[in-house]
Formats: structure tokens, C-alpha cells, sequence
């Protein structure tokens, strides 16, 4: 049984790619939900890796536009 279950959302649903001849650039949100659907699990972290660079899997360019929270609900 998985522990912990995680789903991603965006704000925009789609989010659109910047496209190298315009000169603004793409945003949107990226949401992680993680969620405990049954029993009670202690957890100190939750580690998150972002694929920076200009490649096609890539999300962002840079780390600088990125910014992060947490919250907790119980």
C-alpha cells in the first residue's frame, strides 16, 4: 500500500511554452498535492527536483523564476 499519493496541477490547465522569438515570456503555477489516503505516516521531507535548462523535458530555464511553499492541513 502506498503511503503517500501525489498529484500535479497548473495554473494555467495547459501550460503554454515560451516561444524563442517572443519577447515575453511563458508563466503559470505548478501545484504538488501530496495527500495521506489512509494510515499515519511520519515524514520529516519531501524532496522535489525541477528539470532546469532549454531542453524539451525542461520546465524552466533558470531556478531564479521559481519560488516555493508549503502548507499543512491535519
Amino acid at each position: 500500500m502506498t503511503a503517500l499519493t501525489y498529484t500535479i496541477l497548473t495554473d494555467p490547465v495547459s501550460l503554454e511554452a515560451s516561444a524563442a522569438w517572443r519577447s515575453a515570456t511563458s508563466k503559470g503555477t505548478v501545484y504538488l498535492v501530496v495527500t495521506n489516503p489512509g494510515r499515519v505516516v511520519d515524514w520529516s521531507q519531501i524532496e522535489v527536483n525541477v528539470p532546469l535548462g532549454n531542453d524539451v523535458g525542461d520546465l524552466t530555464r533558470t531556478a531564479r523564476s521559481m519560488s516555493g511553499a508549503s502548507t499543512s492541513i491535519r
